[in-house]
């Protein structure tokens, strides 16, 4: 891949940020590859590659960053520095919102409050714990489907889900009951949002590979997985065999 290929610019909008990708390329070499985006929802993301690589996307709005925010990002490319990605994730708060009009379906009606568990709380919770409190997602429960009768219900089921195009987690609403522990939410809120923060990267001539080395890697910052899968494997026998 060439360096137009990896750096272009073709953002006249953003002189400086242009002069400063062209600055890490020369600091940091092809490792790296930088975006500019006009996300209104996710200001700043980084992901981290095999072979200590790198890509980086930031909302265009980071032309008026401070130098030191710059040099933070700079950092950051090399290796991971929690306080870097802090003061960055507080600069990323402070950009208003832009960029092209929202997908279809971005005014969805969300429903964080079910009868036993508020999951906006549980979500902030996850967010501001383990990613600096720095992504943007939402969460709803998921929309009860009316029973048939006459037919056998299947044995599938997701328990969570997040769409990519509305940053939006859905939580299956069967979970909305005591019976399911507050940590196995906390747990499955987790997951969804390690999607959120390490979206699925593409692969040579085939599907998009979602759960990649940077992806496994937030995830395993969880404590007591193990028993929590666990739990996941009970509860989904529990209530398939109830719905049966």
């Amino acid at each position: 891949m060439s360096t137009s290929d990896r750096f272009q610019t073709d953002d006249l909008d953003t002189p400086r940020l242009e002069a400063w990708r062209c600055e890490m390329h020369q600091r940091h070499g092809p490792r790296v590859t930088i975006h500019f985006t006009n996300n209104r929802r996710s200001m700043v993301s980084l992901r981290r590659l095999p072979g200590h690589g790198a890509v980086l996307r930031i909302q265009k709005g980071f032309e008026t960053a401070p130098g030191a925010i710059l040099e933070d990002l700079s950092l950051l490319l090399s290796r991971q520095n929690p306080a870097a990605w802090s003061r960055v994730c507080a600069f990323a708060k402070t950009l208003p919102a832009s960029g092209p009009p929202l997908k279809a379906g971005a005014n969805e009606r969300v429903n964080t409050c079910g009868k036993i568990y508020d999951l906006q709380p549980l979500l902030e919770e996850i967010n501001r714990e383990f990613f600096d409190s720095a992504l943007p997602t939402r969460i709803t429960w998921g929309q009860k489907k009316p029973s048939r009768r006459g037919r056998r219900r299947s044995r599938s089921l997701q328990f969570g889900s997040w769409d990519e195009s509305l940053d939006l987690i859905r939580i299956h609403p069967a979970l909305d009951d005591p019976r399911v522990p507050r940590d196995f939410l906390r747990y499955l809120i987790h997951h969804e949002l390690c999607h959120a923060a390490s979206p699925p990267v593409p692969t040579p001539g085939g599907p998009r590979k979602i759960h990649h080395a940077d992806f496994k890697a937030l995830e395993a910052r969880f404590p007591n997985r193990t028993r929590m899968e666990a739990i996941g494997k009970r509860l989904f026998n529990q209530i398939t065999r109830e719905r049966g």
